[in-house]
């Protein structure tokens, strides 16, 4: 049961902001391109490769606008479908090391989830979130987005992106109701 033909990964593009926290959708498809050899391609403001699969083409993306225009970006794109799509972004709802997939959904104040419902004038969109939380109380989410992990948190996010590759995987070949089933589960503590 193939069904998603288009990966995105939200970030923001530029040295400054490559281990931010907020740039988790861009580190977890440059893992997915390492890992099969694809190389980057930069065209009207985005990055793109294609990973060939026993599904077909599915092709991956890279807005290279600042996450608030990551719709603009994408909307852009000719033949997108959105029931196509998984994306991939960071979500500070989420204990750090968390990952959920939905195939719909609200964007919970993610700026660039509600920049592609915005041009999309849809919810209606697969996305597979990263959790990056708890933020603390006394730092605002804008600030705390923009800062890159801390050296106690590591062995979690190095874990929750090999964990969000093979869930894309499993996206990709069997749906994503597979990979909700395999992948939405409680951790110990939550």
């Amino acid at each position: 049961m193939c069904g998603i033909s288009y990966l995105c990964g939200l970030g923001n593009p530029g040295n400054r902001y490559i281990d931010t926290r907020h740039n988790l959708g861009f580190q977890v498809l440059n893992l997915l391109a390492d890992e099969y050899n694809l190389s980057w391609k930069t065209l009207d403001n985005r990055s793109m490769t294609v990973w060939k699969t026993r599904c077909g083409k599915v092709t991956l993306f890279k807005p290279l606008s600042y996450m608030n225009l990551s719709g603009v970006v994408l909307s852009a794109f000719e033949g997108l479908n959105l029931s196509n799509l998984l994306v991939i972004c960071d979500d500070v709802h989420l204990q750090t090391g968390t990952i959920r997939i939905r195939g719909s959904g609200g964007s919970g104040g993610h700026r660039g989830l509600e920049s592609l419902e915005k041009e999309f004038d849809s919810r209606k969109f697969a996305r597979l979130r990263m959790g990056i939380g708890p933020v603390p109380p006394s730092v605002l989410w804008k600030e705390f987005v923009l800062q890159p992990f801390v050296e106690s948190e590591m062995s979690d996010v190095v874990s929750m992106r090999k964990e969000a590759l093979e869930a894309i995987k499993v996206t990709v070949t069997r749906g994503i109701e597979a990979a909700m089933q395999r992948f939405n589960r409680k951790k110990e503590g939550e």
